[in-house]
């Protein structure tokens, strides 16, 4: 999903780029349908025409800009820049065979985006918890910094992770101190995958292929639900069964805590103190503090809480690491500087000095906007094409098989994380998208008349990863060959008479990962399918 906001002369536009009619695109001045996956492709067909019509931002691009044209590095090597990669690989016509949107629409749609006085293009697809290819975030943000939208008002903003607690020290052992010198079992931060801090995605793989022993003795579980959000829960389930201890955190029942061997419920929101980062989106840091409103209805107990009793029963060093009594007192300490104010206002604003949101300092060796078109690992001394020669990621399925494609969407009324949807939410779902206990799939017309479907019938949804039973739902807004299915259905674990029960199909129960080349991040958008009557 691309969006592009614009505003010129006080006019606001708001285009939604998806292969789906969503919510969004229903509101947005203009839906442009395109292929699923290529979404990184039409922002450098964008930054093709905006280069070649030199409609870019010239100041940033001289004074706060690097990469921009190509240069010689230190060893002699001549390194092609931003510019020269986009005009040789991403010609309008090339890009409107690639995403399927018309050369004209491209070349428009550029054209209104730099010439606005106030725009953003955003990346991320439905709620922006989705998967996605790093090459098409950095074509997504260098479009934007190629028509100048960064730390200016209406654009976008780079903020630096906040650090606004003070840690202690922590006097480890020795079996201590080799163990944090191991590299993460995800592989996150290594050689491989230098620039992500996790790849929780690629742990079910990673034990379920260990011989021997598993890498993963004991598994901890605060608040989340990987049973079900995690792609491919089959081989989820069968990572689980390898690991000896599973201790589950979870306020409510879900899919994970039914399969823990213990569950050890934290306070529910409203019980409990906690700390609220910032949200998404905010151009600053804001800390929040939440207060319980009412004591604890049943017996359980805060997670700080119980973390902190454990490290005392366990003694030593570790005891020693956490000293405070209960979570409010190292709540206290580790946000001394700002614990009298957070307490009367409930939050605090941290704000970069404004000499360090001007569009000419980046976090950066050179100090500048970098255009990237290859990622170098320092580790290795080994560079990966980034942005050059773009193809969508390559879904799993045969083709012949499989000839459909199939995505997720988010709804409003369905919860698709780790906590289930409350029963009135799901009550009130239409039943153009859950019926009974089928849930609804969205099919072009053009494609349910040439698979004989129609409104309302039951047919098989396969997928190479797994299969479902569901209700054909046409729908003009949405590509020919695509198919769509909602998240957060599909729910397991809970007690027969909940409402949530076996309702519809998890969406991870039908697509497993595919982990990007440059991040090791799960990049499966979608997966092939095939659509028969049942």
């Amino acid at each position: 999903m691309l969006r592009l906001h614009g505003n010129k002369d006080k006019t606001r536009t708001i285009v939604q780029v998806e292969p789906r009619l969503s919510d969004t695109a229903a509101k947005a001045d203009q839906w442009i349908g395109i292929n699923p996956g290529t979404e990184g492709a039409l922002a450098l067909g964008l930054a093709y025409v905006v280069i070649k019509e030199s409609l870019y931002d010239v100041e940033f691009i001289e004074n706060a800009a690097s990469g921009f044209n190509s240069w010689t590095d230190e060893s002699g090597q001549t390194r092609q820049g931003f510019r020269e990669m986009v005009l040789e690989n991403y010609a309008t016509e090339k890009v409107s065979k690639i995403t399927g949107v018309p050369r004209q629409k491209i070349e428009d749609l550029a054209r209104r985006f730099a010439r606005a006085d106030k725009k953003v293009a955003l990346f991320g697809r439905g709620q922006g918890s989705l998967p996605g290819r790093m090459g098409d975030a950095l074509a997504i943000l260098a479009l934007n910094a190629l028509t100048g939208a960064v730390h200016q008002p209406g654009g976008i903003s780079v903020i630096s992770d906040p650090d606004f607690a003070k840690w202690p020290e922590i006097n480890m052992d020795e079996t201590a101190s080799q163990g944090r010198q191991q590299p993460r079992i995800d592989g996150a931060g290594g050689e491989r995958f230098p620039y992500s801090r996790y790849l929780l995605t690629r742990l079910p793989e990673i034990i379920n292929a260990a011989s021997g022993d598993t890498p993963v003795k004991a598994l901890l579980i605060s608040e989340a639900n990987p049973l079900y959000t995690l792609p491919d829960t089959a081989a989820a389930k069968k990572a689980f069964d390898r690991i000896p201890l599973i201790v589950s955190f979870s306020t409510f029942m879900d899919e994970s805590a039914a399969y823990a061997d213990y569950i050890l419920p934290n306070h529910a929101a409203l019980e409990r103190l906690q700390d609220v980062p910032s949200p998404e989106g905010l151009p600053y840091t804001v800390i929040g503090l939440s207060r319980p409103v009412i004591n604890p209805l049943y017996e359980t107990r805060h997670i700080g809480d119980v973390v902190i009793q454990m490290a005392n029963k366990l003694g030593g060093f570790i005891a020693d690491a956490f000293p405070w009594r209960d979570y409010e007192s190292f709540l206290e300490e580790a946000l001394a500087d700002h614990w009298r104010e957070l307490n009367a206002k409930g939050f605090i604003e941290i704000r970069q000095p404004s000499s360090e949101l001007t569009p000419y300092e980046f976090n950066t060796a050179s100090t500048k906007f970098e255009f990237l078109t290859t990622f170098g690992n320092s580790a290795t001394d080994k560079e990966t094409t980034a942005l050059p020669e773009f193809a969508p990621v390559p879904i799993e399925g045969d083709m012949e098989r499989f000839p459909l494609v199939l995505i997720p969407y988010d709804s409003i009324r369905l919860a698709n994380r780790h906590i289930a949807n409350a029963p009135f939410m799901t009550k009130i779902i239409d039943d153009t998208v859950l019926k009974k206990q089928l849930v609804s799939i969205e099919v072009n017309p053009r494609t349910a008349g040439r698979l004989g479907l129609r409104e309302g019938d039951t047919a098989a949804l396969d997928t190479p990863k797994g299969k479902a039973a569901v209700k054909v739902h046409l729908q003009e807004g949405i590509l020919p060959d695509v198919l769509a299915l909602p998240r957060g259905l599909g729910r397991w674990g809970f007690p027969e008479d909940w409402y949530i029960n076996g309702k519809g199909v998890n969406f991870n129960d039908l697509i497993g990962p595919i982990p990007d080349p440059q991040s090791g991040l799960d990049t499966a958008w979608g997966i092939r399918a095939r659509l028969t009557r049942a």
